[in-house]
């Protein structure tokens, strides 16, 4: 058995930055009561969270977690999530 790292590619500070505010975004719009994670937290960790939240088809999944640049899965997420509804986890 071969494992090779998996190496996640950052956005630059500004994509980050407004990458963080929809996923926060869209991550309190569907869990219902207070987010868990502050506002700081980095793209990746709420994308992780997010993609929790949504009920995806495997091939959703794959992509996601297969994804090393962190906004290229952001964005697979929110589409994801705007495909979903807006309907709230827990509701």
């Amino acid at each position: 058995v071969q494992l090779q790292r998996f190496v996640e590619e950052q956005p630059a500070a500004a994509e980050a930055e407004a990458l963080t505010l929809r996923l926060h975004a869209a991550a309190k719009a569907r869990i219902k009561g207070p987010l868990p994670l502050p506002p700081s937290t980095a793209p990746d960790l709420l994308a992780d969270l997010l993609v929790q939240t949504l009920d995806a088809p495997p091939e959703v999944l794959e992509r996601v977690f297969t994804e090393p640049s962190v906004s290229a899965r952001a964005r697979i997420v929110l589409a994801a999530a705007d495909a979903a509804g807006g309907g709230a986890l827990g509701d």
